[in-house]
């Protein structure tokens, strides 16, 4: 019983801050969490470190700072904090979710902006006498979580548009296949050496093995096997190099895309249409080649629906390969049909070999 009442008697005697010699101030400001406090006027009192760091500003920076004038907002967004504040001053916790921003970087880290996301929690503080003298509000980082649902919503379209294409794929080649073709023994055998081949085509643009490094001709040959025939025209005399592992993926994805366009409503959909492919390697800054690789078709486009030449998905995921490899991509119709080119980077060890 005694050292119940001793430790209870202990702890009474630290019932504030400064009876354990411990400076409010410092005490806030180390707090781990992203906090900032506003007085009744919205003007910054007090930051923790945290929050100092994460919108890269110093506490005399703020310090007495209009809290809209140090992070201006506009329309209903301002209208939006302004009433959450105002909810925290008039004794009310309440909570803004899912709070986009734009934070500046450092010059020593490259510059720029960054997006981060937050769930800003305001509350009222209270004075000695109970009286509200201020705002907290806590800023509670949810950019992880907010950029693994935009990217499941990402792959979940990125597996209804491949599932998509595999029908409509399935579909063009028992078409490609029939062109010219009576005999149905014939026409069976076409088709399973076309849909085995797209399975191949599937899984080279899909991964790349144990392989540090694959020949481009491969990828390109096994990614367009099932569509060669003399609509598809290799063109000129196309040098041999390899690429590094890391990029099969997202080369074998944009071929395999122009490849599903082309059969779909381009050149390839159509008994007079071609398509030549053509590479070329030079060599360019850092120790590297440039690789270009160049797509035309030539088709009628009478037969072609406007929809069709709307950038979409496919488009979109086409681009975001090209940027995986720090390359560029750009596409173009023009009175023949589709022109496309694309390009991306090695290392010269893994050199043009004529």
């Amino acid at each position: 019983m005694r050292k119940s009442v001793s430790a209870r008697a202990s702890v009474a005697k630290y019932t504030r801050l400064e009876d354990m010699n411990i400076d409010p101030n410092r005490f806030f400001r180390n707090l781990p969490a992203s906090c900032m406090m506003l007085d009744t006027e919205l003007r910054f009192v007090d930051a923790t470190e945290i929050y100092l760091e994460t919108v890269n500003r110093s506490i005399d920076e703020l310090r007495g700072a209009y809290v809209f004038d140090a992070f201006p907002e506009s329309g209903e967004r301002l209208a939006l904090f302004r009433k959450a504040f105002q909810r925290a001053l008039d004794g009310e916790a309440n909570v803004l979710a899912r709070q986009r921003y734009s934070i500046p970087i450092p010059v020593d880290d490259g510059g720029g902006m960054k997006e981060v996301w937050w769930d800003c929690h305001q509350a009222p503080v209270y004075a000695d006498d109970g009286s509200v003298c201020g705002v907290i509000q806590k800023a509670l980082d949810i950019t992880s979580e907010v950029q693994a649902q935009e990217m499941q919503l990402l792959l979940g379209r990125e597996l209804h548009h491949r599932v998509k294409n595999l029908f409509a794929l399935v579909q063009a080649l028992v078409t490609m296949s029939a062109r010219g073709e009576s005999d149905p023994k014939a026409l069976a055998e076409k088709i399973r050496h076309r849909v085995a081949a797209l399975a191949a085509a599937h899984a080279v643009s899909t991964e790349a093995g144990e392989l540090a490094a694959v020949s481009f001709s491969d990828i390109v040959h096994n990614v367009l096997s099932p569509y060669e025939d003399d609509n598809l025209i290799f063109d000129g005399d196309l040098p041999v190099i390899e690429i590094p592992r890391r990029a099969v993926t997202p080369v074998g994805m944009i071929l395999h895309e122009l490849a599903t366009n082309a059969v779909k409503y381009g050149a390839l959909s159509k008994d007079d249409g071609t398509v030549r492919i053509s590479w070329t390697v030079e060599p360019s800054a850092n120790n590297q080649n440039t690789v270009t690789v160049n797509w035309s078709e030539t088709t009628n486009l009478s037969g072609i629906s406007q929809s069709d030449l709307v950038p979409g998905f496919g488009s979109r995921l086409m681009r975001d390969s090209a940027r995986q490899l720090s390359g560029e991509f750009e596409q173009s119709w023009t009175d023949r049909g589709l022109e496309t080119s694309f390009t991306f980077y090695v290392d010269k060890d893994q050199s043009d070999r004529r």
